[in-house]
């Protein structure tokens, strides 16, 4: 069975929003249960979008709904989500105020589609979500208006184009059930068009009946199935009291119980000869997270900062880190008067030298970026596997840690 008209399906998905969530792994409420964020609709074709969805993380998910058979499928849907997500930002963005920001967004999307009265009603649906029970709902409550609010200044969204078969009555039931010509196109469109510095997730689905046989107004979520054709994936960000609860982490005995069970004991003291280096010695320091972190914590001009230097994950594989880079953002274009005479250039020199020494001390191991773009090491020149603890003399290793250090704290002096 295919969809006569697209109405249909944004009838369909308004009623039924796991529809698009099962699609999309870590927001699916099969394989996550709990830890799904509670999405609720807002509406059908408010302001000229199809579906409009917002989650308790204050992320608005905005669907534009396409037969395989729109024309408008391969050039036109694109910029049509776009200026969507770009149209509300505009509207909204000058608003300071997370109460009056919240009028203002109530009545664009209060179309006579919405089934709530007011926002608080909104946002009381939303907080029966099970991750919530037990939680502070008031420290939530304001936490989610305040995201809400900067989410959309920001331009973070989460925005979805699914498409689905066609059902064209009027050429003797003839079915489109796919359309890979303005699929490839459109693809090529994106690929060409979506930069890096965007904030927001772009998605292209393809979503089906399981069984042909169903008429639309007897289907439900487990009739269809959805998957994701093409994405732009960002990680979009959690409010406080929500990430707090989803993070989980690891205690000291249980990661050296797992590395043991993955490479033996002998790896085991030789990791733990590296943080007795770090745990709580002038600054150093290991913060058990969901990996153990090998951290630096220092002060400019009364500001703390923090200098992540890598993880050793369960395998014994050393993480390193592309956010050193990124330590003092905003200096560059001088927003961030925190970081006084700071040169962001000759920041980047020193950040680079040490990732070289890092490279002399694991063999075969290259600073390069990965398949999503960040930059940390690897082994070997084909394959994008972390460089092995094991592989490495650990005095070096902590000499070099050590030397680093030393290197920042006379950049800090230097840059006063």
């Amino acid at each position: 069975m295919a969809f006569k008209l697209e109405k249909e399906f944004q009838k369909l998905i308004h009623d039924n929003p796991d529809i698009i969530l099962n699609g999309i792994p870590e927001i699916n409420p099969e394989l996550c249960g709990d830890n799904t964020p509670k999405i609720v609709s807002l509406g059908t074709e408010i302001n000229s979008t199809d579906n409009i969805f917002i989650d308790t993380n204050g992320i608005l998910t905005i669907v534009e709904c396409k037969l395989y058979s729109n024309t408008e499928l391969d050039r036109k849907v694109y910029p049509q989500i776009i200026n969507y997500a770009s149209g509300l930002q505009d509207v909204l963005k000058n608003y300071t105020e997370s109460e009056e920001f919240l009028e203002e967004f109530f009545k664009l999307i209060d179309n006579g589609d919405n089934k709530y009265e007011n926002i608080d009603e909104l946002i009381e649906e939303l907080s029966t979500e099970p991750i919530l029970l037990g939680k502070d709902k008031d420290k939530w409550k304001k936490q989610f208006k305040e995201y809400l609010r900067k989410n959309i200044k920001s331009g973070i969204f989460r925005l979805i184009i699914v498409c689905v078969p066609h059902l064209k009555c009027n050429e003797k039931d003839k079915v489109v059930n796919f359309n890979q010509k303005d699929i490839k196109n459109l693809i090529q469109i994106v690929n060409f068009s979506e930069s890096k510095s965007n904030k927001y997730e772009l998605i292209i689905m393809d979503s089906r009946l399981k069984d042909g046989s169903k008429k639309p107004d007897t289907i439900t979520k487990d009739d269809m199935v959805s998957r994701i054709i093409w994405r732009n994936y960002k990680s979009l960000r959690e409010v406080p009291l929500i990430s707090d609860t989803l993070r989980t982490n690891i205690t000291k005995e249980s990661y050296y119980e797992e590395l043991e069970i993955a490479k033996g004991a002998d790896i085991v003291k030789k990791v733990d000869k590296i943080f007795n280096n770090f745990e709580d010695n002038k600054g150093k320091i290991i913060v058990w997270a969901k990996l153990p972190i090998i951290r630096y914590k220092t002060k400019y001009k009364g500001n703390n900062l923090e200098f992540n230097l890598g993880q050793i994950n369960k395998n014994g594989k050393y993480v390193g880190t592309d956010r050193l880079r990124d330590r003092f953002r905003g200096r560059q274009d001088k927003k961030d008067p925190r970081w006084g005479k700071i040169d962001i250039d000759d920041w980047h020199k020193i950040n680079d030298k040490y990732f070289e020494e890092l490279q002399e001390i694991f063999p075969g191991s290259k600073y390069r970026k990965s398949p999503t773009g960040s930059k940390n090491f690897y082994a070997g020149e084909d394959g994008f596997n972390y460089p092995e603890i094991e592989k490495i003399n650990v005095d070096e290793f902590k000499k070099t840690i050590d030397n680093f250090i030393k290197i920042i704290d006379k950049f800090l002096q230097d840059s006063h």
